[in-house]
């Protein structure tokens, strides 16, 4: 008996996709910002500010998290690293040496948004990988959508 219940349960854990992780995608940071652009329509820029450093907010879904920047590079709101707040974060650099933030400001005041596309390493595996974010500016402030690990 108890060699059939093992049996039944390995054939269930073969036929059984398992997903370890939330994977984000552009479509993912599309709809985060899609939601915090109509939300400052409604409330305003400031109340954005304070929503999105809620790591509650309604405005993040899953490993997508948007956090804001003012025009000179220092972090308006971020749920994720809340001590950022008030920092410069232009000199930060990605694995290969970019400056991605300087790249978002540069989009925001060039185009009012775009995708900025950098490297990272993967907090537990530490293997590199590929990212993107999606910037958009709006009333003075520039909004960052992108993955939050």
């Amino acid at each position: 008996m108890k060699s059939a219940f093992v049996v039944t349960m390995l054939a269930a854990s073969v036929s059984t996709p398992v997903a370890f992780r939330d994977i984000p995608t552009k479509e993912a940071a599309q709809a985060a910002m899609d939601r915090a652009m109509h939300y400052e329509s409604e409330q305003g820029p400031s109340a954005l500010v304070r929503c999105l450093q809620k790591d509650n907010s309604a405005l993040h879904a899953g490993k997508i998290r948007v956090f804001a920047l003012d025009g000179a590079g220092r972090v308006l709101a971020d749920s994720i690293q809340p001590q950022r707040v008030g920092r410069d974060v232009l000199a930060l650099t990605d694995v290969d040496g970019a400056q991605p933030y300087q790249e978002a400001l540069r989009l925001a005041h060039a185009s009012g948004g775009g995708w900025v596309y950098y490297r990272t390493r993967d907090p537990v595996t530490r293997a590199e990988r590929a990212e993107a974010a999606l910037v958009q500016r709006i009333d003075g402030v520039v909004l960052v959508s992108a993955r939050a690990d």
